[in-house]
């Protein structure tokens, strides 16, 4: 499993806003915000600055609310930040086991080291005009399962995994893809997800032109499969993978992936510095376009006919 971001020196064209390339405005100007939509970010943390004003923030619950929200963090042997937007767990962490909620100020718990995190987290949530975010109401979760050195095991995602299923996570957004399509216990909590009714958002790769370069878990015919476009939205973006599902042609058919095809090229977005927006390309970051329009729309039909439609 791997960061899908390409050389972030590497431009072409001056960068763009998503307010430039997505008509966000009108929602936004209608009170659409994503607001109630709880997303699960699996990447690579949160910049200091950001986690550091998230922890002066946290809410100290006593409620059954705290109890259940961080129920699955402590049995794994993590704690938790909370905030009224969500929740901060380092999954990379194997020795986090203090108070839930105790605030230490020069903790690197869950501190994004390469601004992956931080940049996918500010498509969907950030409320810097210069580099906004699609759905900047909504309860983002920030589950941490790349370290330092940008390794991650299964065994962390599947522990995140558990985590959304008992926290009632609306989307999972995976900027991450692997070639490894036999990850069966990988796959299966995938399965599981989605059968629970999570929206499982995931890169389809960076692995192109050629075909068959699609990766999981993008390719699974449950998960949608996001590519990018060119800069020029006229074609599909050299770099992303594309081809028939590695999963579904060892039983039957392949099915054509990916699913969308969303900008990917010289997007503006959260650096790791407060107030800095930075370039980025790569199916990465076209994936948190499609999770943040997706909450924006089940929040607007939450607030229209209420939450038990929108279920």
């Amino acid at each position: 499993m791997s960061l899908q971001a390409m050389d972030e020196d590497y431009a072409e064209h001056a960068g763009r806003r998503i307010s430039e390339i997505m008509d966000i405005k009108k929602y936004h100007e209608l009170g659409y915000k994503g607001k109630g939509i709880k997303i699960a970010i699996l990447d690579s943390g949160l910049g200091p600055d950001y986690l550091q004003a998230l922890k002066k923030n946290a809410v100290r619950w006593d409620s059954d609310e705290r109890k259940k929200i961080t129920a699955r963090a402590k049995e794994v042997g993590k704690k938790v930040y909370c905030d009224e937007r969500g929740l901060i767990v380092d999954f990379t962490k194997e020795d986090s086991t203090t108070d839930a909620l105790e605030i230490d100020e020069d903790d690197d718990y869950a501190v994004d080291q390469n601004g992956h995190g931080t940049f996918v987290t500010g498509l969907i949530g950030s409320v810097n005009p210069d580099c906004p975010g699609i759905a900047p109401e909504t309860e983002i979760y920030i589950l941490k399962l790349f370290n330092d050195e940008e390794m991650t095991y299964s065994a962390w995602f599947l522990d995140a995994f558990n985590f959304v299923l008992d926290n009632g996570i609306d989307i999972v957004n995976l900027s991450t893809a692997s070639k490894d399509s036999k990850d069966n216990p990988f796959i299966e909590k995938i399965e599981e997800l989605t059968a629970a009714g999570v929206i499982v958002v995931s890169a389809i790769g960076n692995d192109g032109p050629t075909q068959g370069t699609s990766e999981s878990p993008a390719d699974l015919h449950t998960v949608i499969g996001v590519g990018s476009l060119s800069y020029n939205f006229d074609r599909v973006a050299t770099f992303s993978s594309r081809g028939m599902s590695k999963k579904s042609m060892l039983v039957s058919v392949g099915v054509p992936k990916p699913d969308v095809l969303l900008p990917g090229e010289e997007i503006l977005g959260l650096g790791l510095e407060p107030g800095v927006c930075r370039l980025n390309r790569g199916t990465s970051f076209s994936v948190p376009m499609l999770t943040g329009s997706i909450a924006l729309v089940l929040s607007a039909i939450e607030e229209e006919r209420g939450i038990e439609y929108r279920k």
